[in-house]
């Protein structure tokens, strides 16, 4: 299997479910249900207290997202991301208060030992959370079980440059791959290690009671209403697991998260409103932050339907949106126009020689051109998610002025995803962000223009596709620094041309978190991480 194949291989309603998930978050309705744990008195989202006297503090967070998949070789949700933080560890970690990737099962970095043969040994006492000990063969099972078809792991196509892994001896590792690689070490923060004498028994465990070898272990699941984490006793790794349980609480409506943080039922309130954060920094007791990151508003095209086949009508609408003006209105100046898939700040990112800012009468003459002199009507499908579908009525106007009539089709992305997955949409403005896969060029720029997600969702299927695949895989494996970004600029330049998925604003990711929640850490990614460093 090359690069360039459909991540998976897997089919347009398998990959809707699992490998769109990051990108369009859908959010359910939920109900509420207070933490279970030590049994001490809840104080401002902690609770004081615990068995046998000890300090214990348990975390409580107000979580914008229903639960889904939980199984880290299956689910790429903020789910699974979220839970996979806390519960399970790759041989590496990804950070995603630091964004930098660090040790995790490893006791070291990659070793190689012969030309593309690398051993990584385990650290001492790494132990699952039903106690059995931690072996070479697990993690040997666990990459295996990655690139069976029959698992539809949407990271088999990120690991194809590892030809095999195999067993040394119960605490060494070692992987041949198929030529150099320089992202080899980054990539490893997918081999997410189960138990394979769990998996083995039952292949579906890890979706609805995972276990893992990270700081917390899973202790329930209450559908559409709580997962309660515990403190994993036996963990024996670097990361410190400040609190003595944690609960996420699946609260949909951000006005009930908000409240629950104002009257310290949480301790912590993922993504509150742009237009709150004054309001609730100013509150006694609050702390509220926005970090700039990966997060953005993204604009999907089927570019197998008319008119949107015709890239000028794309740019035209490009033209037609004053970026400037939503992130001052909608976003409350809390992001900033895109210039690319990649934010500025990031590695990869290359500023394309295509740049569309709001240009109405450029937008009329490229319609003209395409043969819509005299303007165009088409359905644009809106994420209803919070800020999201506040833009609708705000581009719609934006677009009218422009010669574009956008007659907007508002709802869940889950609802809209499904037509998008039947290919009876036209344009489609929703939210993604990818960032949670880690700190990887390729991987991000490969997840939106190749594979299934350009085929499948964007119907995108054209010599400039075959262009950026041919790009990708050759950066893949370019062991020159200098060569391997200029290939990621040229994909970016394409990218932009074409307008194919273009990415409208990058938003900051806002956290309010009580002080009474000692020791937490925002991040810039979607989710909640209550990890400290050592």
């Amino acid at each position: 299997m090359s690069g360039s194949e459909d991540p998976n291989s897997i089919g347009r309603r398998s990959f809707l479910q699992r490998g769109a998930a990051v990108g369009t978050l859908a959010v359910l309705p939920t109900s509420l249900l207070a933490a279970c744990g030590s049994g001490g008195e809840t104080v401002g989202g902690t609770t004081a207290g615990g068995s046998g006297g000890a300090a214990v503090a348990d975390a409580i967070g107000g979580f914008s997202h229903n639960f889904r998949e939980m199984d880290p070789h299956v689910g790429v949700d903020v789910t699974t991301y979220t839970v996979g933080w806390h519960v399970h560890e790759g041989l590496m970690d990804l950070n995603p208060v630091t964004r930098e990737v660090e040790l995790g099962l490893a006791a070291a970095d990659p070793e190689e030992v012969r030309e593309n043969v690398w051993q990584v040994r385990l650290r001492d006492g790494a132990t699952f959370h039903d106690g059995t000990p931690v072996r070479a063969s697990d993690v040997v099972f666990s990459f295996e079980r990655i690139r069976n078809p029959e698992t539809a792991s949407f990271f088999i196509s990120y690991l194809d440059f590892i030809r095999s892994a195999r067993a040394v001896d119960d605490t060494t590792v070692e992987f041949t791959l198929r030529q150099p690689f320089a992202l080899f070490r980054n990539r490893l923060i997918f081999i997410r290690v189960v138990p394979e004498a769990i998996v083995a028994r039952d292949a579906r465990a890890m979706s609805t009671r995972p276990v893992g070898t990270g700081p917390y272990a899973f202790v329930e699941l209450a559908a559409n209403d709580h997962i309660t984490l515990r403190r994993a006793a036996r963990y024996s790794g670097p990361k410190r697991a400040p609190y003595g349980t944690i609960t996420l609480r699946a609260m949909e409506d951000i006005s009930a998260r908000l409240a629950a943080l104002r009257a310290s039922e949480i301790g912590v309130m993922e993504d509150p409103a742009d237009r709150d954060l004054d309001s609730l920094a100013r509150q006694s007791g609050i702390r509220t932050t926005s970090e700039p990151g990966f997060n953005q508003t993204i604009l999907m095209f089927n570019h197998a339907r008319r008119p949107f086949d015709d890239k000028r009508v794309r740019q035209a609408i490009m033209y037609g949106l004053d970026r400037e003006a939503l992130v001052r209105s909608v976003y409350a100046g809390n992001g900033s126009v895109a210039e690319s898939l990649i934010p500025s700040t990031y590695p990869g990112f290359a500023r394309p020689s295509t740049v569309y800012t709001y240009d109405p009468e450029r937008a009329r003459a490229l319609l003209a051109e395409a043969g819509h002199d005299g303007g165009l009507d088409f359905e644009l499908m809106v994420n209803s998610l919070s800020y999201i579908g506040e833009q609708g009525p705000f581009i719609k106007e934006q677009l009218a002025a422009a010669g574009l009539n956008a007659n907007l089709r508002m709802g869940d992305s889950s609802a809209l995803f499904e037509r998008v997955s039947a290919g009876e949409y036209g344009a489609f403005i929703t939210v993604s962000d990818t960032s949670v896969f880690g700190q990887d060029p390729d991987l991000w720029l490969r997840y939106i223009y190749s594979g299934a997600f350009a085929r499948q969702f964007l119907y995108w299927d054209t010599p400039q596709t075959r262009e950026v695949l041919r790009l990708l895989d050759g950066a893949l494996y370019e062991t020159d620094e200098a060569k391997q970004q200029a290939a990621w600029a040229r994909i970016q330049g394409i990218v932009a041309e074409e307008a194919v998925c273009p990415s409208l604003i990058h938003r900051s990711q806002p956290t309010a978190w009580r002080d009474s929640l000692a020791g937490f850490q925002p991040i810039n990614t979607t989710g909640l991480y209550f990890l400290q460093a050592a």
